[in-house]
């Protein structure tokens, strides 16, 4: 429930916080990790995507895949992605 909790404030803050033209650029990495476009990516989709763009983004362990994923469902949708944070900006 605790997490939930955080997720959600977590979300809101970044929805909040985001500027008018990062969220274009996130949209873009998105789409470019969704590689079946489901509107998910995947720890199996990361594995096969831009290995550049997956360290760039600060996802490429297991562990910070689960720290982004913040309602634990294995996958992480455009909200969970743009919540996280990434390091540096990604060009």
């Amino acid at each position: 429930m605790c997490r939930l909790l955080v997720a959600f404030l977590t979300m809101a803050v970044a929805a909040g916080s985001a500027g008018a033209e990062e969220a274009p650029q996130l949209r873009k990495h998105f789409e470019t990790l969704d590689l079946n476009r489901d509107g998910l990516i995947t720890q199996r989709e990361l594995k096969q995507a831009d290995a550049g763009l997956v360290r760039a983004l600060n996802l490429s362990t297991d562990r910070q895949f689960q720290a982004a994923d913040l309602n634990e469902d294995g996958t992480l949708n455009e909200a969970e992605f743009s919540a996280f944070e990434t390091p540096f900006p990604v060009e």
